[in-house]
């Protein structure tokens, strides 16, 4: 594949500076992969129109990053001028633009809430009609999912399917961990699936004492209900932060059910700590360590059991960490990532 002119976009405003969480080092690493071989142009909408089209780029980073009012997006991206799109998670953002694009869904497709064209609670100028969205992706170039599990839910589609699983900053891997700690915490968006609730309203069932950390970012659970309910920790907004909270935590919970991939218990996994989960969708895919223990859907008991379990073992090795790390590495999800936009350049 000859070098081009890429435009890659996201589907928020996670600024590359002051919150470089989980998805924002998704982007960032995936927009470098293809910089390495081609131009790119990193696209993140704004939602609020009181801002403007501003550019964000890092002079340390060999792409560049633009971002924009939601309603001015699609605009912004088609005076671009792509050879190809890589849109993640936002049909909404290429409707109307003629160029070859490769969608990247990281998810299971969502016909009952609207996803990926709609997320509830969060009105937008780029929202999409379930029929609108599946017709951008019946006219992409090629598909791509985080997992072989959300891959198979776009089975009905004729594109190929290419499987790029999220990669680990290579800062978890170099955690110094407090090995005396005890803590058990869950960390996540507060949706449905990641499993809040779960652990919530089985409280009085759990023979440990947990905590939890909410980032806020497209939630489900109310307000009310996460006021009433204790041990809450502060969100964690960036990378440094998401350290600092794994290196004092001993067991992380992922209770996830339908989840597309699973990203904290990878980076949870990497970073020392032990995690606990529920055999579904993609998280199975990551449990490639013995120290990511996943347990039947649902099973109150056997969660119970294997938390206590986690808190009785030893520390995890560095072999296990490293084991992780090489598997969902930067340089592994590149590759395949370099692979994917290639496939879709001669689609």
């Amino acid at each position: 594949m000859l070098s081009v002119r890429i435009g890659i976009v996201q589907s928020a405003p996670w600024h590359p500076t002051r919150e470089r969480g989980s998805l924002e080092t998704l982007m960032t690493s995936l927009s470098n992969s293809a910089a390495e071989k081609h131009e790119v142009v990193l696209y993140a909408p704004l939602y609020d129109d009181s801002l403007h089209v501003s550019d964000w780029s890092l002079s340390d980073e060999r792409f560049s990053r633009i971002v924009a009012p939601a309603h001015q997006l699609p605009a912004v991206i088609k005076e671009g001028r792509h050879d190809l799109l890589s849109v993640h998670n936002l049909p909404g953002a290429v409707k109307t633009i003629d160029v070859p694009v490769a969608l990247f869904l990281h998810g299971r497709l969502r016909p009952d809430t609207g996803w990926p064209g709609l997320i509830a609670g969060h009105p937008s100028p780029l929202d999409l009609t379930w029929e609108e969205t599946m017709s951008v992706i019946k006219r992409a170039a090629r598909l791509a999912a985080p997992s072989r599990f959300a891959a198979s839910f776009l089975s009905e589609h004729p594109q190929d399917v290419d499987v790029v699983y999220p990669p680990i900053h290579p800062d978890y891997l170099g955690v110094k961990r407090e090995d005396t700690t005890e803590r058990v915490a869950w960390i996540g968006r507060a949706t449905h699936n990641k499993g809040l609730p779960f652990l919530i309203e089985n409280s009085s069932k759990w023979s440990f004492q947990w905590f939890w950390s909410a980032s806020g970012f497209y939630g489900e659970v109310s307000e009310d209900t996460l006021a009433r309910f204790p041990g809450r920790l502060e969100p964690c907004r960036s990378r440094e932060e998401m350290l600092s909270f794994f290196a004092c935590t001993k067991v992380v919970l992922c209770p996830y059910i339908n989840e597309g991939f699973g990203m904290v218990a990878t980076e949870a996994a990497a970073a020392g700590c032990r995690v606990v989960g529920f055999a579904d969708g993609g998280l199975r895919e990551t449990a490639v360590v013995p120290h990511i223990n996943l347990v039947p859907k649902g099973d109150v008991v056997a969660f119970n059991d294997a938390v206590m379990e986690a808190l009785d073992a030893g520390v995890v090795s560095d072999a296990d960490r490293l084991k992780v790390f090489e598997t969902f590495s930067p340089g592994a999800s590149g590759a395949l990532y370099l692979e994917h936009l290639r496939q879709a350049s001669i689609s």
